[in-house]
C-alpha cells in the first residue's frame, strides 16, 4: 500500500516500484502462510482458487503495464493510492 508511492517520490521509475513491491509482497505472504500454517488456519481449497486468480492477474497486468504510457500509469497509481486512501480513511473514523 505504501511502497510504490513511496518509491516514486523517492525517484524511482513507476514500473521499477511496482515490481519492488511485489517482490516486497510475496515476502510478507510467505512469512503469513506460514505463521497460518504453524496454527493451521489456512484454507488450501480458497487459497488454490485465488492463487490462480492472482497468477491470471500478474500476467495480464505485466503485458498491460508495458504497453502503456508511464505517465498515465503513474496518474493511475495516484488515483489509485488516493481513493484507497480515503476509504481507509473513511472506515476508521465511521461509528461502528
Amino acid at each position: 500500500m505504501l511502497a510504490v508511492p513511496l518509491l516514486v517520490l523517492c525517484g524511482f521509475p513507476v514500473l521499477t516500484s511496482i515490481g519492488i513491491s511485489q517482490v516486497v509482497q510475496i515476502v510478507g505472504a510467505i512469512s503469513g502462510t506460514a505463521a497460518n500454517a504453524h496454527f493451521g488456519t489456512i484454507d488450501f481449497h480458497l487459497a488454490s482458487f485465488i492463487t490462480i486468480f492472482e497468477i491470471c492477474g500478474v500476467i495480464i497486468g505485466a503485458h498491460t503495464i508495458h504497453r502503456v504510457d508511464s505517465g498515465n500509469v503513474k496518474k493511475f497509481v495516484g488515483v489509485l493510492c488516493l481513493i484507497v486512501g480515503t476509504l481507509f480513511m473513511y472506515r476508521s473514523l465511521a461509528p461502528l
